[in-house]
């Protein structure tokens, strides 16, 4: 699916990553290069992750969540640095999910929500990672102990949600992701997004599975590929 998106998508990650790492070595203490080595890393593993590479995926998330867990170790009062700690734990979660790692993925997700409980900073942000982490730790309980024990965390994920932005695509993505889950009119939702213009294509991917009926026959501008999406049943790879 989305063939020839994900083939561009790859093209502009690749090159994105060589460029990095080339000014990265003209100066290696120049922080804004390496963050963007690190940024290289999270596009190079979005790309595998949509292309079904669980497993390449996760070392590329896992070369983004060194790079940045070393500077939030330097400035652990940085929101910022926290923010991109906390991107790369929810996307190695992510990929650990899809592989059948359960305990990991399990892990990165509470240390994510464990980032933003207890801090002040930017109020959609914090809700949406505080949302996103709870929906992977349903996720999990889901594939251990069936959907009755993993409702409440879904439903802490919906209130949390409440908090976030209408018009950002992440949070969209999100929501429509957990009504799948507790069965609040899914349909609707998603209705409402197709009907905005939302055209991720992970979205589309579950709009497809779910109600194949409302998915579009063409999909919109190209996006970067999300990690959004797991699996009812991981499998590891």
């Amino acid at each position: 699916m989305y063939l020839g998106r994900l083939e561009e998508a790859r093209f502009h990650a690749l090159r994105f990553h060589e460029l990095a790492g080339e000014l990265q070595r003209r100066d290696e203490e120049n922080a804004e290069w390496a963050s963007n080595v690190a940024l290289s890393y999270r596009s190079l593993g979005n790309v595998k992750l949509s292309s079904g590479d669980s497993a390449g995926a996760d070392r590329d998330f896992a070369k983004f969540e060194e790079i940045v867990a070393a500077g939030f170790r330097k400035e652990p009062r940085n929101w910022t640095r926290r923010v991109l700690f906390a991107s790369a734990l929810i996307n190695r979660a992510e990929a650990l999910l899809r592989r059948g790692r359960l305990a990991e993925a399990e892990s990165k997700a509470k240390e994510t929500r464990r980032l933003f409980e207890e801090v002040s900073g930017e109020k959609e942000q914090q809700s949406r990672f505080l949302a996103w982490a709870s929906l992977l730790e349903a996720e999990v309980l889901l594939v251990r102990g069936g959907h009755q024990a993993a409702l409440p965390l879904y439903e802490k994920a919906e209130l949390w949600l409440q908090d976030t932005g209408r018009t950002e695509i992440i949070s969209q993505v999100l929501r429509f992701r957990v009504a799948l889950r507790t069965g609040h009119d899914a349909g609707a939702v998603a209705r409402e997004l197709l009907a905005s213009g939302l055209r991720e294509p992970f979205f589309l991917e579950l709009v497809k599975a779910n109600f194949p009926s409302l998915h579009p026959e063409a999909a919109g501008p190209l996006t970067e590929p999300r990690v959004l999406i797991t699996p009812p049943s991981p499998k590891a790879r």
